[in-house]
């Protein structure tokens, strides 16, 4: 099956994949599809080392909010081992892959530069692969242009694994530090809010026993006045001019 760009479908950015199925250019992308589809997450299952770190424990854990998990790591790990395995990285596509595409400058000098890039570590593509490890393209302008397609040497590819792997970590670290910095804003907030509800209870609460107080003090202020009136004669008991 052919490398072909595939379209993510949460952010549209192209990616290279022979995976028909594929959707998404980085685990980030997956992650954020499976938090909106509100997914519950799959019990954590047993997954292939690929950077000499011991998985602890296989066991299904309900996750720690915004904590690193070890098996999170890992399995973004192997995801970008595969991505960087089934990448070909050429002169005029920028993206980096175990897969390195060379143009001879002639069909003479190809056979030379195959064997020095054997002798240099690289290796031809295995025969399941849906690039050959050498491709001849004749052209009526240019004549016949030979290409070849090799994996990279395996210490080559196991230093740009390394740098990979560092950056999956990095960048994982940074998704969580954002995600916790957004719950913090969020919580913050729900306080402030709470606290300013209660202080608007109180303040009306308050607004209101003043004006009881001064509903009192005003119907006393009238009843004194009244007695004082009737004490005087100027008033009738009940009420009425006398």
């Amino acid at each position: 099956m052919a490398i072909v760009l595939r379209k993510c479908i949460v952010c549209e950015a192209e990616f290279p994949s022979k995976n028909m199925r594929a959707k998404f250019c980085k685990s980030t992308c997956k992650s954020i599809h499976h938090r909106a589809t509100k997914q519950l997450a799959a019990p954590i299952k047993e997954i292939p080392n690929t950077i000499g770190v011991k998985t602890m424990s296989t066991q299904p854990q309900a996750p720690m909010l915004f904590v690193f998990q070890e098996s999170e790591y890992q399995s973004r790990c192997n995801e970008a081992k595969v991505r960087y395995e089934n990448t070909l990285e050429t002169s005029v596509i920028a993206a980096q892959g175990a897969i390195v595409e060379f143009t001879p400058s002639s069909v003479e000098s190809a056979f030379e530069d195959y064997h020095n890039y054997r002798v240099a570590g690289c290796a031809p593509l295995d025969s399941a692969s849906p690039l050959p490890s050498i491709s001849v393209i004749s052209s009526p302008v240019t004549g016949a242009l030979v290409v070849l397609y090799m994996l990279k040497p395996e210490a080559l590819q196991e230093a740009e694994l390394k740098t990979i792997y560092a950056d999956v970590r990095a960048e994982y670290q940074a998704e969580l530090d954002r995600e916790l910095e957004a719950h913090i804003d969020r919580t913050v907030q729900s306080l402030i809010d709470a606290e300013d509800r209660a202080k608007a209870k109180a303040e009306a609460e308050l607004l209101e026993k003043r004006q009881e107080e001064k509903r009192a003090e005003a119907l006393a202020a009238r009843e004194k006045l009244r007695a004082e009136l009737i004490e005087a004669g100027k008033l009738n008991p009940d009420g009425s001019a006398a």
